[in-house]
């Protein structure tokens, strides 16, 4: 698991994520704009600790479980393919945040979804 102000970084993103979307980074807040960077060095930390070859953790668990729930099908029991798809949501963010926006409406919508289950806790249905 990660911290709850961890947990509140995430919360705040979802939202951030939309704003800068759908509005450009020129009229962005600086609020989001530090938010959005804030999730990118998070993301980068945790895809240090999953690399670093330590048995899995719990946050490790965490971001899979958050994973699966995105996308069903992938076989997140290995790390790398968490790695590599937590890095998606990370190089997406760092996109918004240059200004570029990734033509696939997908990769914001991930980037969107993974940050409102982490910070807003994983609902079951």
């Amino acid at each position: 698991m990660i911290a709850q102000s961890q947990r509140r970084v995430f919360a705040s993103a979802t939202k951030a994520i939309l704003h800068v979307h759908a509005q450009g980074i020129e009229k962005a807040k600086r609020s989001e704009l530090d938010t959005l960077q804030r999730v990118s060095d998070l993301i980068l930390v945790i895809i240090h600790e999953m690399s670093a070859g330590k048995p899995l953790t719990r946050r490790y668990e965490w971001v899979r479980s958050i994973l699966e729930l995105m996308h069903p099908n992938p076989d997140y029991s290995f790390t790398e393919s968490a790695i590599r798809d937590l890095a998606d949501i990370g190089v997406t963010l760092a996109r918004m945040l240059e200004g570029k926006h990734r033509s696939d409406a997908t990769k914001i919508m991930d980037a969107q979804m993974f940050c409102d289950f982490a910070g807003n806790g994983i609902k079951h249905h």
